[in-house]
């Protein structure tokens, strides 16, 4: 990848070296990379405080993301550290706890580990490029488990707290699986960083550039792949990525509207507005994905949903954002025709398809009584509560005197 090279320019990850295997260019990667000075920083021993959230997540199963974990530290009965980590090789599918000596044992005919030897020992330019080797072949098996779905993934460093699979992300520059909130920082002082041209600096716009390096999912498009790697990297972009229903949506929008790059941040939108819908689902326990919404009886519970997201407001009897109700409805219909024509080409599932039609039937006759009907009559009282705003005379005056100047003129 071209994307490792060191630069003082300011850099904007192309698509070809951003969305490139992580096996690719192996080559003349370590050739190009030269050392950047480092520097120092002070140690501060901070005080680990659990909020809530972080208690919820760890008396929850917060380990694994599907089948997909992530490699935790192991320690002793006395508490002492057990050194089992082992890393996987880029040229051999192998594990090894001394992943430099195996390079330089079995793959130093191998023109980056060729180049790392020739480097003294003990030298930071010999360290750099085994790790930036290590670190290629850890983040290859990273990407094949993602595309599987299944086992466990090597992060940079371990811990022996409760961690998710959704909460890591690789490095754009050195490859190494790093936690998202810590990315940011570990990019401003990588050994390998450059400086990233972005439009707005920031922990949100770090994720978005190096998940553009996270491989492109089974059946989905690169071009909508690439729009969902640029919305800000939060627990709704993560609802969409595990949803294969939304990327649907995503891809039936995008053959639409793909073509008119103003319509991609509709796209955007209309992807987003469903994540919020599933995540609040998810959050009152009831609908744990996007399948359990076409289930007949589950319509009440989606009614709820949609109110909550919405805002709705039982004293008031209104929603807040009742344009969001009414968008909702259309979206979760379109997705019921999606999945519909999708199911039947794809799998023989004859109960889900069934449950899809009385979904849908009970949508076209019920949405409009326990939904749009209120959501329309918040939008009609809005629209009465809205003051008319009236021109001053002398603006008027201004407006005909400077009329009557240039009717002669024209």
């Amino acid at each position: 990848m071209s994307c490792i090279e060191s630069s003082g320019d300011e850099y904007i990850p192309s698509k070809k070296s951003i969305c490139g295997s992580s096996s690719e260019g192996s080559d003349d990667l370590t050739s190009k990379v030269t050392l950047v000075k480092q520097k120092t920083y002070k140690k501060k021993k901070l005080a680990r405080t659990i909020s809530d959230k972080d208690k919820r997540a760890q008396s929850e199963d917060s380990e694994t993301m599907g089948n997909v974990s992530v490699m935790k530290l192991q320690k002793k009965e006395d508490g002492g550290r057990v050194y089992s980590k082992k890393h996987y090789c880029l040229y051999c599918p192998m594990q090894y706890h001394k992943m430099a000596r195996h390079l330089v044992r079995k793959h130093s005919n191998e023109s980056a580990v060729a180049k790392a030897i020739t480097f003294p020992l003990n030298s930071k330019e010999r360290k750099l490029h085994f790790d930036l080797i290590r670190n290629k072949g850890n983040r290859a098996h990273n990407n094949e488990v993602l595309k599987i779905g299944s086992g466990t993934l090597i992060p940079s460093q371990q811990t022996d707290e409760p961690v998710k699979a959704s909460d890591y992300m690789h490095c754009i520059n050195c490859e190494a699986l790093l936690k998202r909130q810590s990315l940011w920082r570990h990019m401003s002082r990588c050994r390998l960083s450059r400086k990233c041209s972005t439009t707005k600096p920031g922990i949100s716009r770090i994720q978005s550039i190096c998940a553009f390096a996270q491989p492109v999912p089974d059946g989905v498009s690169k071009n909508v792949w690439e729009l969902i790697n640029a919305m800000h990297q939060d627990e709704v972009t993560n609802v969409i990525r595990q949803e294969k229903s939304i990327m649907r949506f995503g891809e039936h929008l995008y053959a639409k509207h793909g073509h008119d790059k103003t319509k991609h941040e509709y796209i955007r939108q209309k992807m987003r507005e469903v994540g919020r819908l599933i995540l609040q689902a998810q959050k009152d326990g009831r609908l744990k994905k996007k399948e359990d919404f076409y289930v007949p009886s589950n319509f009440n519970f989606v009614v709820e949903a949609v109110k909550e997201v919405a805002g709705f407001n039982e004293e008031r009897n209104g929603y807040k954002t009742p344009s969001l109700a009414l968008k909702l409805g259309h979206s979760l219909k379109k997705i019921a025709d999606i999945q519909c024509e999708a199911q039947m080409a794809e799998s023989d599932n004859e109960e889900f398809l069934r449950n899809l039609e009385r979904s849908r039937s009970i949508y076209e006759k019920k949405w409009d009584v326990c939904v749009s009907s209120l959501a329309l009559q918040t939008l009609k009282e809005g629209r009465w509560n809205t003051p008319q705003l009236l021109p001053f005379t002398e603006d008027v005056k201004n407006m005909h005197v400077h009329l009557d100047k240039c009717r002669p003129e024209y």
